[in-house]
């Protein structure tokens, strides 16, 4: 399958190749995507804008809420962060970015470190707190090739997969999405990134993963195909890396009697993703419980996410109402007891056994969004994150005010509720405030 990716891709380069408008690649895919339209058209200038945002919390400790005379302490941070964007543009497409983000907080960011012991060459994972926090999230630069090939360097964020919450066929981006991020920019991978487009019809992509890899043998490869037929877009892609099992997927997103479709899924005999493994071994008079990972192999493993989303008119506005709801199933999903173990959770995420909203085999997502509530600059938002095996849930909803285009304030309200010891309660502050007051410029 491998050998036949890259057949197609060479005919690609040589048979298919043409001009197109530099300026409007790699940018985000809409529902249906169409191949830029031949111009040499391009700008050239440098430009810097980016988003402030002030961020105040208030948790609730679960004690607290269910009796008044707990000593136990509810939780308020405060913090400041943001992006700045530096947009560099030369003629005929040439152009280099970068996206600094940084984070500022009261009372510290947890982060996960991994350093490596000098006398035994062990990785050991430990989490280190710092109040403030400068990250690269992206730093490339892009490189038309005689207005054929379209080569982008660096550090970058990829668009890979099309539903909107869980991206079974995106296995290059490390940070996953979560409701308090949607809409953050992400912290991009390391690597290679080719583009080649051909009219209305197809685009091919391919992208050589270098992210914390000191042998080039150790990259991952991964290749995607985008089909356009009619106002249906069919997207093949599959992924490799030495050592690592092959995962190929397949994406479609079209639109019917209104509502806007996405649907993807992967497929490999195997998985990479470990398998926690827990060990009671006599030690003397007691027992020491110990965890191992292991590799599902001998089986086909399969992620599957849907989506369905839709507008609707209400008193004469368009759109004024917005409604989404996502599905995704994880042949490999589990419902056993690991988060009534808090030691054996965190080995559980620390070894990659543990990806949150996606451990077990069934979740749901729904998204209700109302523009122009009582006057044009309010609107509201609303999250439903369900683990439908486990039954514990997550609310999420806000109240944004917009004075202005640049100027946005919120108020929220993040409620994690169901079954007690689930993925989603399993933290001892179930509820939390939010408010926030951001500024584009």
């Amino acid at each position: 399958m491998k050998k036949l990716f890259s057949l197609f891709l060479m005919i690609s380069v040589f048979g298919f190749g043409q001009q197109l408008d530099e300026n409007a690649l790699f940018q985000e895919d809409t529902l249906i995507t169409e191949a830029p339209l031949l111009t040499n058209t391009s700008s050239k200038g440098i430009s810097l804008t980016g988003n402030i945002q002030s961020l105040f919390t208030y948790s609730f400790e679960r004690d607290k809420l269910t009796n008044k005379d707990s000593q136990a302490t509810n939780l308020f941070s405060y913090g400041i962060g943001g992006d700045i964007f530096v947009d560099i543009r030369q003629e005929k497409g040439y152009k280099a970015f970068v996206d600094i983000g940084f984070l500022a907080t009261s009372g510290g960011v947890p982060l996960l470190r991994t350093y490596v012991d000098p006398f035994t060459a062990t990785p050991l994972p430990l989490i280190e707190t710092n109040s403030f926090l400068v990250q690269i999230k992206e730093a490339f630069v892009d490189f038309p090739l005689f207005h054929l090939l379209y080569f982008r360097f660096g550090k970058q964020y990829l668009t890979w997969g099309t539903t909107y919450f869980w991206n079974p066929t995106d296995l290059l981006n490390r940070e996953r999405k979560t409701l308090s991020t949607l809409n953050t920019p992400r912290e991009g991978i390391w690597g290679i990134k080719l583009h080649i487009p051909y009219q209305t019809l197809f685009n091919w992509y391919t992208f050589l993963d270098t992210t914390e890899i000191k042998n080039l043998s150790t990259s991952a490869l991964a290749s995607r195909l985008e089909l356009l037929l009619g106002n249906t877009e069919i997207g093949l892609c599959g992924w490799w890396k030495k050592h690592s099992l092959s995962v190929y997927g397949a994406d479609l997103s079209t639109r019917l009697w209104g509502w806007d479709i996405k649907a993807e899924g992967s497929l490999s005999y195997g998985d990479n993703r470990p398998v926690l493994k827990e060990e009671m071994i006599p030690y003397g008079p007691l027992t020491i419980t110990n965890y191992t990972t292991e590799k599902t192999t001998n089986k086909w493993v399969y992620r599957i996410a849907v989506n369905f989303s839709h507008s609707w008119e209400l008193w004469d506005v368009k759109e004024r109402l917005s409604t989404m709801v996502e599905v995704f199933y994880n042949s490999e999903g589990k419902n056993d007891s690991l988060f009534e173990n808090p030691t054996k959770t965190q080995v559980a995420l620390l070894s990659g056994a543990y990806v949150p909203n996606e451990y077990g085999k069934w979740y749901g997502l729904l998204s209700i969004g109302f523009r122009k509530l009582f006057v044009s600059e309010v609107s509201s938002q609303i999250y439903i994150l369900w683990n439908i095996e486990d039954r514990s849930a997550v609310l999420s909803s806000t109240l944004f005010y917009n004075p202005v285009d640049e100027v946005q304030s919120s108020l929220g309200l993040v409620w994690y509720t169901g079954k007690d010891k689930q993925e989603y309660t399993s933290t001892d502050f179930p509820v939390v405030l939010t408010a926030q007051f951001s500024l584009k410029f």
